[in-house]
């Protein structure tokens, strides 16, 4: 391919890739929330545990989130084309406003507040390990290779 190819290509292909920043993140959290949902009915079932066991709760409550969050960050700042670090502290703050809204949000539900704090600091946790992942290691960083 030639070098006016790649260029053109690259003029045409960064603007995309900006655009899909959050819908990519988005896409991400759901498909993470879905897996860690089904594999917890899996195991459930497979150990014939009840879902209001501190197993279920805890892997619902802090398990998934944090999968959830982790892959919110790091697969919307992977499709950054450049500056993904200050993306991944976008990425952070709009997860934290969306944590404190669900937290706030569930104020007013009695019994839940508990759960809804797990949930938060697990989510917070790992948001949080993934931008320090991203500030110490730049754009090396993949979860997939060792670093």
């Amino acid at each position: 391919m030639s070098d006016a190819t790649q260029v053109k290509q690259r003029v045409y292909i960064t603007p995309l890739r900006w655009i899909g920043v959050l819908p990519v993140a988005i896409v991400a959290m759901v498909i993470a929330t879905f897996l860690s949902n089904t594999a917890l009915s899996f195991q459930l079932a497979y150990i014939g545990a009840s879902p209001d066991s501190l197993f279920a709760v805890l892997n619902k409550y802090v398990v998934g989130p944090a999968i959830a969050a982790a892959a919110f960050i790091y697969y919307g700042s992977r499709t950054a084309p450049a500056y993904r670090k200050i993306v991944s502290l976008v990425l952070g703050a709009i997860l934290s406003i969306m944590t404190t809204i669900g937290f706030m949000a569930t104020l007013s539900i009695d019994g839940e507040v508990f759960k809804m704090f797990l949930t938060a600091v697990s989510t917070l946790l790992a948001g949080g390990y993934i931008i320090y992942s991203f500030f110490e290691h730049g754009d090396k960083f993949n979860v997939f290779e060792d670093n």
